[in-house]
């Protein structure tokens, strides 16, 4: 897999998991379905539910987070074999990277758009 495939499928995973976790109809059902009405004490049992699904979606960010990083720390330490440079900067600087390009299209307008406003 590219580095963006894996970013990707991590990003889409972490959002389906938090949504999973912070679904409002699965909250209720949590609780034996005694949140449908939340008088009272219903209400207090949702609300530990909600918080407790809150914990659990923040903990699948946090590790997506750490997966995107070590991944990150991965390519900044290895190296090409044959050309000895960081396995980031090859894929910094690989013309077939579709996050590479629209990055160079971003800066290139942002550029072009400063030098024709310096020379207003």
């Amino acid at each position: 897999k590219t580095v963006d495939n894996v970013v990707s499928a991590l990003s889409k995973k972490a959002v389906n998991r938090v949504r999973e976790s912070l679904d409002v109809s699965r909250i209720g059902e949590a609780d034996g379905g005694k949140s449908g009405s939340k008088p009272n004490s219903a209400a207090v049992a949702w609300r530990a539910a909600l918080w407790k699904r809150f914990d659990v979606a923040t903990n699948h960010i946090f590790n997506s987070g750490v997966q995107i990083w070590t991944l990150q720390q991965v390519l900044i330490k290895k190296r090409d074999s044959s050309s000895y440079s960081s396995f980031v900067n090859v894929y910094i600087h690989n013309p077939n990277n579709p996050s590479q390009n629209e990055d160079a299209k971003k800066s290139a307008q942002s550029s072009s758009s400063s030098h024709s406003r310096n020379n207003i």
